[in-house]
């Protein structure tokens, strides 16, 4: 029977050995037996009748009392149930109906089919036409403020952020390059309310300037409500004036109360930009910095009606009346700026604020005076063939890059007036012009170059007068002048008329 039964190994316990048997049923492995021990034992034979060792231990259990185990049961509800369920069928029940229905009435289902229908309503706009060419005109920035709050301040250390120049004196819009595809238009709003009604229509950007220790005034009041009636573009907060306050409590108190108030008044979120103090003249270069990067990457709202009415901020004029005309003819004058929103034509009427309604007489293309870096880049790049050569990704602007335009105001040492150009020099450079302090018959020591540039600047005529009035002139020794013959009878007739003058003496004062 062992060997047709084959060899089993099982855990029993010592109760075991107790069962009747006709001989030697267990044989132990160890020395000898114990209550508590598990002992692994070998059947060599079954002479009670049992077919198999395991359903004998489980007789053995039996009748020692012991109850057996229940059998697993599958449980046929829950959440792991329905999805064993549907992974074996395939079909997924449909969630309660009854928990999705609306509620409350006729009336509650129209409220909320009708809310429903103005949210997809609001979304479905026109579509907006962006006019805007692929060179677009400078991004018109306007610094607006009650007086002694630093504007001016403000824009000047923003030039010398972007351009790397000193603005000595403003006198009108500044514009120059802020980045690879972006030039700004910086302009100083005046306390006029003309003035901002003007400004307001044209303004991309509102940069609105409070005095801390001060607090908010009625002129940012009152140019915040023109602004709403006027399309309401992007708006800035600066708070200046930051170092009178010395206790740091004080300040973030300050900061908040401001913050709270501006947003009120504008919306929840508006930006609130902090300027310190002085350095060097100008605010801080990290404070000044981080408003000219929100500056740079600020888009610009499209609005319907700029983007249908051609509009342009002018620059520079010039008055081209001929001077004996009287002061109350009509006169001619050109305006030099950038053209917004539509295309401009000639022959149609333009309104120049506070004047009137005029016609264009004509309309002329002229360089730029500030192109963008694109432009510069392709001229510098362009070769003496006239091709160009390969292009590079712009990271930065170099030096040629960073331009600037601001007629009537003093950029480094150039100022540009309505028909004239001043140059201005250090004094350390000055050297052939008379200084302040300098005497001007103490000619003795200067150089023989410096007492004839003296002499040249000190004549009332130019060398051609001087040439034409004396023909015996000579600029090299041994050179003779050869005149046409109208400009030698003219000669002829200056020396005659020189001749027959007369100087008078004029009356000595009083």
């Amino acid at each position: 029977q062992a060997q047709k039964a084959g060899w089993a190994k099982g855990h029993v316990r010592d109760a075991c050995a107790k069962q009747r048997h006709s001989g030697p049923a267990l044989a132990s492995r160890g020395d000898h037996w114990s209550d508590s021990w598990l002992v692994s034992v070998l059947i060599v034979h079954y002479p009670c009748g049992i077919a198999d060792p395991v359903s004998g231990i489980v007789g053995s259990m039996e009748a020692g009392g012991d109850k057996p185990k229940k059998t697993h049961r599958k449980s046929l509800s829950g959440v792991k149930a329905k999805k064993k369920k549907e992974k074996r069928t395939g079909k997924v029940e449909k969630h309660n109906p009854k928990a999705h229905t609306f509620s409350g009435g006729v009336q509650s289902v129209a409220k909320r089919v009708r809310y429903a229908l103005e949210r997809q309503g609001k979304k479905e706009h026109a579509p907006r036409v962006d006019k805007t060419p692929k060179v677009p005109p400078p991004f018109i920035v306007v610094v607006q403020g009650p007086p002694g709050v630093g504007k001016t301040t403000l824009i000047q250390s923003l030039v010398k952020h972007y351009a790397r120049q000193r603005l000595l004196q403003m006198n009108g819009p500044v514009t120059l390059v802020s980045g690879r595809h972006r030039r700004i238009t910086l302009v100083e709003c005046p306390q006029d309310m003309s003035a901002m009604l003007d400004l307001a229509k044209v303004a991309d950007m509102v940069l609105m300037l409070v005095d801390a220790a001060y607090g908010f005034e009625l002129e940012t009041f009152e140019f915040i409500n023109i602004l709403q009636v006027h399309g309401f573009p992007k708006v800035l907060g600066v708070l200046t004036h930051l170092d009178h306050f010395k206790d740091g409590k004080t300040l973030r108190k300050m900061k908040k109360m401001m913050k709270r108030r501006f947003q009120s008044e504008l919306f929840e979120g508006a930006k609130l930009f902090h300027l310190s103090g002085l350095q060097y003249g100008r605010y801080h270069r990290v404070e000044v910095q981080n408003l000219a990067r929100f500056i740079s990457v600020t888009k610009a709202s499209v609005l319907s009606w700029r983007q249908n009415h051609p509009y342009m901020l002018a620059l520079r004029w010039e008055d081209q009346t001929h001077p004996a005309t009287p002061a109350g003819s009509p006169r001619s004058l050109d305006l030099y700026g950038y053209v917004y929103g539509g295309r401009l034509r000639e022959g149609t009427q333009a309104h120049l604020p506070g004047v009137g309604d005029f016609p264009i007489a004509t309309l002329k293309a002229l360089p730029d005076p500030c192109p963008p870096p694109e432009a510069v880049e392709s001229q510098w790049t362009q070769t003496k063939d006239g091709k160009e050569k390969k292009k590079n990704a712009l990271r930065t602007l170099a030096e040629r890059h960073r331009l600037v335009y601001a007629p009537g105001s003093d950029v480094g040492s150039i100022t540009v007036d309505s028909d004239t150009m001043f140059i201005t020099l250090p004094e350390h450079t000055v050297g052939f012009t008379e200084r302040d302090g300098e005497a001007a018959g103490n000619q003795a020591g200067l150089p023989e170059a410096v007492r004839m540039v003296r002499a040249l600047q000190g004549r009332e005529r130019a060398l051609d007068h001087a040439m034409a009035a004396r023909p015996g002139l000579r600029l090299v020794r041994d050179a003779v002048v050869q005149l046409p013959k109208e400009d030698a009878d003219k000669v002829a007739q200056i020396t005659e008329q020189q001749a027959a003058r007369k100087r008078r003496k004029a009356p000595e004062a009083g």
